[in-house]
């Protein structure tokens, strides 16, 4: 069987754009926590688009042991339990076991046609066009 190259968790955070300056300050506190764990390879931290407020965190470690040592940490507990008031939708983890995934972060508020206008384009796409159109 042949070995993993690494794992990698991606991390989502939702939280009010107020609190920013209060959330980096908290990522620059558990990052390097974070990396005096064993078998951590690096991290990158993908700052909300203009106009969201969601934070992704990508964390790649050598082996899935040495990732849980770090999810399941007390260490890591209590630090995500320090910034969870300011988390709209809590703490949530994805770990990924293949070495290479696109990593497309959610869309958030993305603003959906309205229905009449979905179906008047699906009419036209699917209706032949009138005789009196075409001469």
């Amino acid at each position: 069987m042949a070995q993993q190259k690494s794992v990698t968790l991606v991390i989502s955070h939702l939280l009010d754009p107020q609190h920013s300056q209060r959330y980096e300050e908290w990522l620059g506190k558990i990052m390097p926590i974070a990396a005096e764990f064993p078998g951590h390879l690096g991290a990158n931290v993908i700052r909300p688009a203009a106009g969201q407020n969601l934070w992704s965190v990508i964390i790649r470690f050598d082996t899935l042991e040495h990732l849980y040592a770090w999810t399941q940490s007390e260490t890591r507990r209590q630090l995500v339990a320090e910034i969870a008031p300011l988390l709209t939708e809590g703490d949530r983890t994805e770990v990924r076991t293949e070495p290479a995934f696109w990593f497309t972060p959610p869309t958030v508020n993305v603003r959906q046609p309205r229905r009449w206008k979905q179906f008047l384009i699906t009419l036209l796409v699917i209706s032949p066009a009138p005789t009196w159109c075409l001469r």
